[in-house]
């Protein structure tokens, strides 16, 4: 939150909206490993891959693998974490349209 605040993308934020951030994260983190653990384990133990490239592939086989209600869920969990965080913003960021 901290290095959001820094580049000026989000304002300061309280300590109950980092305690609920964290909480939803964590959600998130616990749905992405209970779909994969054997599969996480493999690609973390893969060679000539960077961190971000293992946390990619694990993201994508989580994604694959799980089933809709857990999806279902995820996506609860990361609409319920924008919610929180999109009021937050220094000042309204628009993609660039397609």
């Amino acid at each position: 939150m901290e290095a959001l605040n820094r580049i000026g993308l989000t304002l300061p934020m309280d300590e109950e909206t980092i305690a609920k951030y964290a909480s939803l994260s964590s959600k998130v983190k616990s749905i992405y490993h209970c779909c994969t653990p054997d599969l996480s384990e493999k690609i973390s133990q893969l060679e000539g891959l960077d961190f971000f490239t293992r946390q990619d592939a694990i993201e994508i086989a989580s994604n694959i693998s799980m089933n809709d209600k857990q999806f279902e869920e995820l996506q609860t969990l990361q609409r319920e974490a924008r919610e929180l965080l999109r009021p937050k913003l220094a000042k309204p960021v628009q993609a660039p349209a397609k």
